[in-house]
């Protein structure tokens, strides 16, 4: 059996046990009483500390997003082909020569003429005419054959002269016979005159006139 003193000292050593326990637990309150914060050094938010959010105004949708259509052959062969100006639309392009005054008591030819030309076995033409070609002056050019004689005025632009044309026609056509045809203006043609030798060989040029000889 238990003696009391024994029983005594289980007893105080339970008393001491327990006011070290609720001393422990006094203790641990006080230390989280001192944990606490400062409750002057809190900041407590003004009217004028306080911030208002304000809600950003809607964005605009994007915009559709277009996807590249391919035209297809119908759309293709419907589609207008663009106008393109017929020849007769077209403005002539013609080196052109004003029609001058003939010399003093020669007549205007206002038809066509051929002096001295014939027609060969090939379909060609040849100058069959005895005949020479000179100049009266630098615009007017003397063709003289057995038919008669023809004054044709030559247009000096670009330093071209009746002496220019006389040495081209003496350095390509042939001795022998020549022949002049010579084609009034018709609309944009300005008057043309050509010169035809023995072998076939034609000369053509856009002259100002034509006149048969005083």
């Amino acid at each position: 059996m238990v003696s009391r003193r024994t029983r005594k000292i289980f007893g105080l050593t339970i008393v001491v046990l327990t006011l070290l326990t609720a001393t422990g637990g006094i203790g641990t309150s006080l230390l989280s009483l001192q944990r606490l914060p400062d409750q002057s050094s809190l900041v407590v938010p003004t009217p004028d500390t306080i911030i208002t959010i304000v809600p950003a105004p809607p964005t605009q949708p994007p915009a559709p997003l277009v996807t590249p259509t391919t035209p297809s052959l119908s759309d293709f062969l419907s589609t207008p082909a663009p106008s393109i100006p017929t020849p007769a639309a077209l403005a002539p392009v013609v080196a052109s020569a004003p029609i001058v005054a003939g010399p003093a008591g020669s007549q205007p030819l206002a038809a066509p003429t051929n002096l001295g030309v014939q027609q060969n076995a090939q379909g060609g033409v040849v100058g069959a005419s005895t005949g020479q070609v000179a100049c009266d002056d630098p615009g007017m050019m003397r063709v003289e054959t057995s038919e008669g004689t023809v004054l044709a005025g030559i247009s000096r632009d670009g330093g071209w002269s009746c002496q220019a044309a006389l040495a081209q026609w003496q350095s390509r056509s042939s001795a022998g016979g020549i022949g002049v045809r010579y084609s009034p203006p018709q609309g944009a043609r300005p008057a043309q005159l050509e010169l035809v030798d023995a072998q076939g060989y034609v000369m053509p040029s856009f002259v100002t006139g034509a006149w048969t000889a005083p």
